[in-house]
C-alpha cells in the first residue's frame, strides 16, 4: 500500500492559529535550532500571528492532514535587494526522513524564483549536521560566514546560500534522510 503523500500548501492569514500551534511545536520540541523563544512566542497575540503569516511566506507540510512541518520564506531579514532568507525551517521527528523537508524547501525556493529574486540564504546551527546534510542535498552551499547563536553566545550558526535558479540536486531520495 502506498505512504499517503506530504502535502505542503502556504498559509493565508486565516491560518494564524494552525501556524502558531505548529511554531510553538517547533519552539518546544527543537528549542536549540531558533533565535526565538517558546517562552516569548507563547504570549503573542492573534494579531501578532496574523502579521508574521501576512508579511512572509510561510508553508506547512502536512501528511493525512496533520501538520507535520513548517518553513518560511521572509524579504525583510535579507539586506539584500536580490536576497531572501529561509528561516523556521521545522519538521516533526516522526516526519524527519521523509520527504516533508525537501517539499518545504523548495517551496522556499519557488517562491523565491516568483518574486524575481536571486538567491536564498539561511542560518543553521553548526552542531546540526543532519540540517546541513538536507541543505546541501537542496543545493545550499556554506557562505564561510559565522554568527553566535541569539540564545547562546557559545554555539554558532553557519551561513549558507543557494542560487535560485541552479537545478534540483539529482538523485535526492527521502530514505537518504533529512
Amino acid at each position: 500500500m502506498a505512504e499517503a503523500p506530504i502535502v505542503v500548501t502556504r498559509l493565508t492569514e486565516q491560518d494564524w492559529a494552525t501556524y502558531r500551534e505548529i511554531r510553538l511545536e517547533m519552539l518546544h520540541e527543537s528549542a536549540f535550532a531558533f533565535g526565538s523563544r517558546y517562552a516569548d512566542a507563547a504570549q503573542f497575540d492573534e494579531r501578532h500571528w496574523r502579521q508574521r503569516v501576512r508579511d512572509n511566506g510561510v508553508f506547512l507540510a502536512t501528511l493525512d492532514g496533520v501538520p507535520v512541518g513548517s518553513a518560511t520564506y521572509s524579504e525583510a531579514m535579507s539586506t539584500n535587494s536580490q536576497d531572501a532568507e529561509l528561516v523556521a525551517m521545522w519538521v516533526a521527528p516522526a516526519s524527519r526522513g521523509t520527504s516533508a523537508a525537501r517539499l518545504l524547501v523548495e517551496e522556499v525556493l519557488a517562491e523565491a524564483a516568483r518574486r524575481g529574486r536571486r538567491r536564498v540564504l539561511l542560518s543553521v546551527v553548526e552542531t546540526n549536521e543532519p540540517a546541513r546534510r538536507l541543505y546541501r542535498r537542496c543545493g545550499f552551499v556554506e557562505t564561510g560566514n559565522t554568527e553566535p547563536h541569539p540564545n547562546d553566545a557559545c554555539v554558532n550558526e553557519l551561513r549558507m546560500a543557494r542560487d535560485v535558479q541552479i537545478p534540483a540536486m539529482p538523485g535526492w531520495s527521502a530514505e537518504a534522510g533529512q
